[in-house]
């Protein structure tokens, strides 16, 4: 490991850290996160209720039950109602019986703890000697971490969804895969370019298991919530997006081109257009190549990760955790062909930057957003990346080819 490493290493464990222990503190004030605080005020009232509260989950009467239920001192009240899959109300069933600061701080230290073990395992490190190492932990330590975390969002369990499912796939190994198919879908909007990926993907019994443990917990949420709470569901999400969610404050193609034109219809046709031009893009393309290497699947899948963040509908800064995935792939990529690691550290911080600008109190509402644009430019790069390494691959097999051909000729003659 170089110095640069090193020192690399030094400021991402100790960003991390950090992080850690204003989690702690944070659970002695009793203060919880905005998001949080939704999800645990659902979550009691279900565990008060039992799970005949089920159909009711997504009704007015019952998050205002939830709701009145918080303590009032040092509890934010929720910026939205709980608006997630009913899967979403399992992973925080656990921490019912706790207090909401405390379920809070417990929730975010396993969440970072998820992080971290995501991003090292994707990254292939094979110890804290190896560069790979302080490069994962340098991607799990950035500013949608510290946003995911002042929210304890589910952000930060998915990347370790992805890596799970992303092993599972490749090795055959079928429950891994499902498990983290089926914790994506906490947020399906994040994961469209993935989606269409797995359908393009050749092996296809992966993509068989994947659909079918998905549809198995859809259908189970739909038994359980019943007809009434499906529709209370989608029109209490409808109702929430259009009244919370303005995208002048989505890190999206939307947010961008409704920032820049004013909003309007015009600008979520021209998105809803762009969106569908980039998945039709990533379909065609998909399907016209065979992986030649281990180190091509994971460009190719590096740039549906990062495409897949572009043209998500709905992106927030705490959601861009996800990057962990692209980075620990590239790095993996370049370490496996000896190649420097310093521009996928650039990278990062790039992305980094443009997740700081988006959401700094004085830049948050100029007409310009960063994120679209630096991710833009990074599946770009990504899909020259490998190009590039498929023009080499090309060239070596020509040489091969060309060195053959002499010794074959002598050989022949010899006979």
């Amino acid at each position: 490991m170089t110095r640069m490493s090193r020192v690399l290493l030094a400021v991402s464990l100790a960003a991390l850290a950090a992080y850690a222990i204003e989690t702690v503190s944070r659970s002695g004030s009793g203060a919880a996160g905005r998001d949080f605080t939704a999800f645990w005020a659902v979550t009691r009232e279900l565990f008060r209720t039992g799970w005949s509260g089920l159909p009711h989950l997504y009704g007015a009467a019952f998050q205002r039950r939830a709701e009145a239920g918080l303590p009032s001192a040092g509890v934010l009240s929720p910026a939205i109602p709980f608006v997630n899959p009913p899967l979403g109300v399992l992973l925080v069933l656990p921490l019912a019986w706790l207090s909401v600061g405390a379920a809070a701080a417990a929730w975010d230290l396993v969440g970072l703890a998820a992080l971290i073990a995501a991003a090292l395992w994707l990254s292939g490190t094979r110890g804290l000697n190896d560069p790979r190492t302080a490069v994962a932990l340098f991607a799990a330590a950035g500013v949608p971490t510290l946003s995911a975390l002042g929210e304890a969002q589910y952000d930060l369990v998915l990347p370790l969804a992805v890596a799970l499912a992303a092993v599972g796939a490749r090795r055959h190994r079928w429950a891994r895969l499902a498990i983290g198919s089926v914790v994506c879908t906490i947020k399906p909007e994040l994961f469209l370019a993935y989606l269409v990926a797995a359908i393009r993907n050749p092996r296809r019994p992966a993509v068989r298991v994947a659909v079918a443990a998905v549809v198995a917990v859809a259908a189970l949420s739909l038994l359980a919530l019943g007809p009434r709470g499906v529709t209370r569901f989608v029109v209490l999400n409808q109702a929430t997006l259009g009244r919370r969610f303005l995208p002048t404050h989505d890190s999206t193609i939307l947010g961008e081109l409704w920032n820049l034109v004013g909003g309007g219809l015009g600008a979520e046709l021209a998105a809803g257009a762009l969106t569908l031009a980039g998945l039709v893009a990533l379909w065609w393309a998909w399907g016209r190549w065979t992986p030649a290497s281990q180190h091509e699947w994971w460009l190719a899948l590096s740039a549906v990760a990062c495409g897949s963040l572009l043209l998500a509908p709905h992106l927030f800064v705490h959601d861009l955790v996800l990057l962990v995935v692209p980075a620990g792939w590239v790095a993996r990529a370049r370490a496996e062909r000896g190649q420097s690691l310093g521009p996928v550290v650039a990278w990062t911080l790039a992305l980094d930057l443009a997740a700081a600008f988006d959401s700094n109190t004085f830049t948050a509402n100029l007409p310009v957003k960063a994120v679209p644009i630096a991710l833009l430019l990074a599946t770009v790069a990504l899909w020259r990346a490998l190009a590039a390494s498929r023009a080499d691959a090309a060239g070596r097999a020509q040489h091969r080819e060309a060195g053959a051909a002499p010794a074959v000729g002598a050989a022949l003659g010899a006979g």
